[in-house]
């Protein structure tokens, strides 16, 4: 009966080992490649683990300001797919600018994010926000094969007309970091779903049920001999 426990632990153990790669797997990220190129209209590029930082000094209720970032591919091989991820939002001073500046991302036109520049797609003063999150989920901006392009827009809008002139004249600032990430995906079969994730473990459960019924099997007619 020892020998039984034995093997169905090693059998358990083996299937968790299997599901936790396969996860990890698909968790995989890297730095982005030397053939990747993301910059902007001012020649800024974004470069090693992929950080950009947007900068603007002085701004007043209404301001706006818009960056656009060039998406290139030039690797050769198979195609990455690129992720962004907002992180380490945070402010400074008076006037909370994390909650007064209303952003907006769009990817070849196609609106990706809007809410508030924490990143948590929430509602600033008067505009709205899709409630994406943007700092614990990040965005999917898609893949992109060898010569492929796209184009990433920022616009920061102040909505700050609710501030008084005391609170805009005291140094405030905010700062949040965009970081991309490029994942090279060398197998062309899709990541599996929820479904198959569930179909797996059913295939699991029953293999399970079957070994411990033959070892069972054996074991009574080991008892009667």
């Amino acid at each position: 009966m020892k020998k039984l426990a034995k093997t169905i632990s090693a059998f358990l153990a083996a299937c968790l080992l299997a599901m936790a790669c396969g996860t990890a797997a698909l968790a995989a990220r890297t730095d982005l490649p030397e053939g990747f190129l993301i910059d902007d209209e001012n020649g800024i590029s974004v470069k090693g683990v992929g950080e950009f930082f947007l900068h603007s000094r002085n701004l007043l209720p209404g301001d706006v300001i818009t960056r656009t970032l060039t998406l290139r591919n030039l690797e050769q091989g198979e195609p990455f797919r690129l992720h962004m991820l907002g992180e380490s939002p945070r402010s400074a001073g008076p006037v909370d600018w994390l909650d007064n500046l209303h952003l907006r991302i769009t990817l070849d036109g196609r609106v990706l994010y809007t809410g508030r520049l924490r990143g948590d797609g929430g509602n600033t003063r008067t505009m709205q926000g899709n409630g994406v999150d943007l700092i614990n989920a990040g965005l999917d901006l898609g893949e992109f094969k060898q010569g492929d392009y796209g184009t990433l827009d920022f616009v920061v809008t102040a909505d700050a007309g609710h501030l008084s002139a005391k609170d805009l004249s005291q140094s405030s600032r905010a700062n949040i970091d965009w970081v991309f990430t490029a994942v090279k995906d060398a197998d062309p079969d899709p990541p599996p779903t929820g479904d198959s994730l569930r179909w797996g473990l059913v295939v699991v459960l029953l293999a399970l049920v079957v070994l411990i019924a033959v070892f069972y099997d054996r074991y009574r007619k080991m008892r009667k001999t």
